[in-house]
């Protein structure tokens, strides 16, 4: 597995190859979240999750996108058992930034993901992009839920 930083302005990401491709080289699985950002409240029932994923090899969003929650108040692991996922949103700022690295991508990178929310309270959110060979890429973030 290889892991390297990248600087785009004053977006920052990890990149993980952790599967060579068919032609040998090492496949990408890249991703952000940008709602909501790290440390803040947001009503549990207007909860939401947006940003955008990429597999480099395909240029579209990875098609295995989950989410989790870890409580930061003792009460343990959280996983929704509805949801959905809009996907492929229009990201030509993701395009602009890595289309030179990434041939194949696309500008519709983006998508939301809606859950049934966790309860109120302190959590540490993950979320996870996959793509169909395993290759993944994940971030977490903090955020306080409330009623």
């Amino acid at each position: 597995m290889e892991r390297r930083w990248i600087f785009v302005g004053a977006l920052l990401a990890l990149l993980v190859t952790l599967a060579p491709t068919a032609q040998g080289r090492g496949r990408l699985v890249l991703g952000h979240v940008d709602i909501p950002q790290t440390n803040t409240t947001e009503n549990r029932y207007a909860f939401y999750v947006a940003g955008w994923g990429l597999d480099c090899d395909s240029g579209t969003t990875p098609p295995f996108t989950t989410i989790g929650f870890w409580s930061l108040d003792g009460a343990g692991w959280w996983m929704p058992t509805r949801g959905g996922q809009l996907g492929g949103v229009w990201r030509p700022d993701v395009a602009a930034a890595f289309g030179g690295m990434c041939p194949a991508l696309q500008s519709y990178t983006g998508f939301a993901l809606y859950v049934d929310p966790p309860p109120a309270g302190r959590w540490r959110v993950f979320v996870a992009w996959s793509a169909e060979d395993g290759t993944q890429y994940s971030e977490c973030f903090d955020v306080t839920l409330t009623e």
